[in-house]
């Protein structure tokens, strides 16, 4: 007799009617998104701002799929007097480890007002921009992101040049509301050149930046 009892009881703990509801995993279409990371937007829209030293910029971008993202900026370098009006493609690439690999592919147009006031060698000049990227980020708390940025810009200005600035940087995210986070963003980059470019001696670019990515839909 104990022993059936027990083996009723167990079959009612096993029930699934008497079971609580099951705990879905998060969708990721419900994350607070962000354009300095490896995840993709899955789909959701998403504006971002950042503004510092020496850079202020805006971006917005849509998600396609699961996967692609689809966007444009625009960013002003006020020390260098540097504008590059551009669009981008962000892809993800997978989840190594844990983390979300993504890689970045932009196209701008690229403006130089010339002034020397921080930088001895800058010049005005006009120009095109290609930026190919890689980034890579974790969830927790917040979203703690690593890029690594490789723009190579084309001058036409005193028969034409070539610059290129390798970035790497490392950025800090936290959801203030349901739609708004709010973070930090530093980076270096080396920047060198050939021809009539501006700044093309040589010199090392650090930037501090404070950034706000308001989640659309």
């Amino acid at each position: 007799m104990l022993r059936t009892a027990t083996s009723l009881l167990l079959l009612l703990c096993a029930s699934p009617a008497l079971a609580g509801p099951a705990t879905a995993a998060p969708d990721p279409a419900d994350r607070l998104p962000s354009l300095l990371g490896g995840e993709s937007l899955h789909g959701s829209s998403l504006a971002q701002a950042m503004a510092g030293y020496s850079t202020l910029s805006v971006a917005y971008a849509q998600g396609l799929s699961a996967q692609d993202d689809l966007g444009g900026s625009a960013e002003f370098n006020w020390a260098s007097t540097e504008f590059v009006l551009g669009a981008f493609w962000r892809r993800q690439l997978g989840r190594p480890g844990g983390w979300d690999l993504a890689s970045r592919l932009g196209l701008g147009w690229y403006a130089n007002g010339g002034s020397t006031l921080v930088y001895d060698d800058n010049l005005g000049d006009r120009g095109v921009q290609l930026d190919a990227g890689l980034a890579i980020s974790s969830r927790g708390v917040g979203l703690l992101a690593f890029s690594f940025d490789l723009p190579v810009t084309v001058t036409t200005w005193r028969g034409g040049g070539v610059w290129v600035a390798p970035r790497v940087a490392a950025s800090y995210e936290a959801a203030l509301y349901d739609r708004l986070a709010l973070g930090v963003r530093g980076s270096l980059a080396w920047r060198g050149g050939s021809g009539g470019a501006p700044m093309r001696s040589g010199q090392f670019l650090p930037e501090l930046l404070v950034t706000a990515a308001w989640k659309i839909f």
